[in-house]
């Protein structure tokens, strides 16, 4: 104990100052990705990215056809998909896509 005469003093300062954040390393594994007190790490923010990625969706709100042209007006939503509403995730829209649902939509109108 007396050989580490450099260790107290930081202990002491951890006192005095409330506000920094000692996280149990006991725990750390356990809690990497959701702890909030990992607010800042960049696997906590992947996680968010996941999060908002899986709630968010692309839907088709309006199919106008003009000229012989389809027009397809898209709508970001958080809803999770019904029989009203056709919705595509929005990591993977093309025009392929696009096509296959608006005939998914066209069989659901009819």
């Amino acid at each position: 104990m007396m050989l580490s005469g450099a260790k107290p003093p930081p202990q002491d300062k951890g006192k005095e100052f409330p506000s920094t954040i000692k996280i149990n390393t006991k725990r750390k594994s356990r809690n990497k990705g959701s702890d909030p007190r990992n607010k800042g790490h960049y696997r906590y923010q992947r996680h968010l990215w996941y999060q908002l990625k899986r709630k968010s969706r692309i839907m088709i709100s309006r199919v106008t056809d003009f000229d012989g042209q389809t027009r397809v007006q898209f709508m970001t939503t958080a809803v999770k998909e019904t029989q009203s509403t056709l919705q595509i995730n929005y990591r993977r829209v093309k025009k392929e896509t696009i096509r296959v649902g608006m005939e998914k939509l066209f069989m659901t109108l009819q």
